[in-house]
């Protein structure tokens, strides 16, 4: 299948980005907050899928696949509100015309005690979720209604009650890929388009629509644009600049795709991510891609020049550099390399990019100074008081706004909010003060110098 496009909806200016959001930053509630590190608030989970499950699973497949089902993630311009929970359901059960309902599951963490406004349990039919960067819209891959395994992208307004949920009607089948890989639907930073992967007539489909009326934009077969492409995808990520699009194999290799037309720019091989170790030395009898199952993330503060790749059985992180997007297989130089001893879950950079928070099966978050490779604390929910410690694996974690506190979201069905050690930034503080005043879609009006602006809506670049 060669390569379709229609008009394209990639803003070459900050004036020209999709719409800000018009609600003033609301910070995490101090009565909440603590001056030393630690867990300062555990919520039940309810509405996680830890009781339940999941469908479809192989023996073989290890639950690492379904860690979707504990996604937390805190609202836009509210860190007082930790989203933790998406399902698409059909409101009709007519399969001619099958209508369809979101429905969002979210702590009010200012309540006290704090309350979860809707409590259900997730199902493998609404896949990893994933909400726009203003905070209006999420998308969800879910199976549809009346349809033998068929699935498609869904667009639903985001709100605490159940919204209108509309199917971008992309062709595209549930495979044992799919099951064994459930795919997320990463948004742009822009928030105009939004990335995700089909399997049409037994073939792994890239396409790219636009977020603002479901519309495919550019659509290609992985195989062809990702030469020598093993496997199935496991991982999409947008570089903060949009420009590039990384994706990523159950094999372990990453590739990096001009994100407008498709097109590889540069990639990394197995070999590269996994070294020093060797396949043959990690797999004790299982398959390949158990050990290679890899993920990549981009860090911030940078157009595009910096990302880490994790492999997540391995518990190799390593972060790279590349000098440039333009020109086709660029060099890639391996800044710092971090191996752990343990399983990996998760990892995510704060908003300010400083830090890597790296989450493991052993329960504990390891802090990384991304600028020298080293650990600067560990969040141990071991260590904790009785009423917070546990053994259990860590699966999701996300920062507020601040960067002050992150959630993580455990095994055991708890969600724990970890006080992180406090930074005092000047810089930081005011901007902080100024969103609690001006809400983003204002701050371009400010007379302020264009990096001042930027910086003000957490663009690093």
């Amino acid at each position: 299948m060669g390569v379709t496009c229609t008009t394209h909806y990639f803003p070459q200016s900050l004036q020209e980005s999709a719409s800000l959001s018009s609600k003033l930053y609301k910070p995490f509630p101090k009565k909440k907050r603590s001056t030393r590190g630690g867990v300062i608030m555990q919520l039940t989970g309810e509405g996680l899928a830890s009781s339940i499950p999941p469908r479809h699973i192989n023996d073989l497949i290890s639950s690492v696949r379904y860690h979707y089902q504990y996604q937390c993630s805190f609202a836009a311009q509210d860190d007082s509100e930790l989203i933790y929970g998406v399902v698409v359901e059909p409101t009709s059960h007519l399969a001619k015309h099958p209508t369809y309902t979101s429905r969002t599951c979210t702590w009010d963490l200012a309540s006290s005690p704090s309350t979860a406004i809707t409590k259900y349990h997730c199902a493998l039919t609404s896949g990893p979720w994933s909400i726009s960067p203003n905070g209006q819209q999420l998308c969800c891959l879910a199976m549809k209604q009346g349809v033998h395994e068929e699935e498609d992208l869904f667009l639903s307004r985001y709100d605490s009650t159940p919204q209108k949920c509309t199917p971008c009607n992309i062709p595209g089948s549930l495979s044992e890929y799919r099951r064994i890989y459930p795919q997320e639907c990463p948004y742009s930073h822009d928030g105009n388009t939004i990335a995700s992967i089909r399997v049409v007539a037994g073939a792994l489909q890239l396409a790219i629509t636009a977020a603002r009326n479901g519309k495919t934009i550019c659509s290609e077969r992985v195989s062809k644009v990702c030469f020598g492409f093993r496997g199935a995808v496991v991982n999409c990520a947008f570089s903060p600049n949009d420009r590039l699009l990384a994706v990523t194999s159950s094999y372990g290799q990453v590739y990096l795709l001009n994100s407008t037309r498709l097109t590889r720019v540069n990639s990394l091989d197995c070999v590269s991510i996994l070294s020093p170790y060797k396949v043959s030395e990690l797999a004790n009898g299982n398959p390949e891609d158990f050990v290679t199952y890899s993920v990549c993330v981009f860090d911030p503060r940078f157009p595009f020049q910096e990302f880490v790749t994790c492999v997540l059985y391995a518990g190799i992180v390593k972060i790279w550099q590349m000098s440039c997007c333009d020109k086709k297989d660029s060099e890639i130089q391996n800044r710092h390399t971090l191996t752990f001893k343990k399983l990996l879950n998760v990892v995510r950079y704060s908003p300010n990019g400083t830090i890597l928070a790296v989450g493991g099966k052993d329960g504990t978050i390891s802090c990384i100074n991304v600028d020298d490779g080293t650990v600067s604390f560990v969040l141990d929910v071991t260590q904790q008081p009785l009423e917070f410690h546990s053994s259990a694996d860590v699966f999701h974690v996300a920062f507020t706004q601040s960067g002050e506190q992150l959630a993580a979201s455990y095994s055991d069905g708890y969600i724990r909010i970890w006080q992180l050690p406090i930074v005092f930034d000047l810089k930081l503080l005011c901007r902080l003060v100024v969103n609690a005043c001006v809400p983003p879609n204002k701050v371009l009006q400010l007379p302020l110098p264009l990096r001042l602006q930027k910086f003000l809506l957490n663009i690093n670049f």
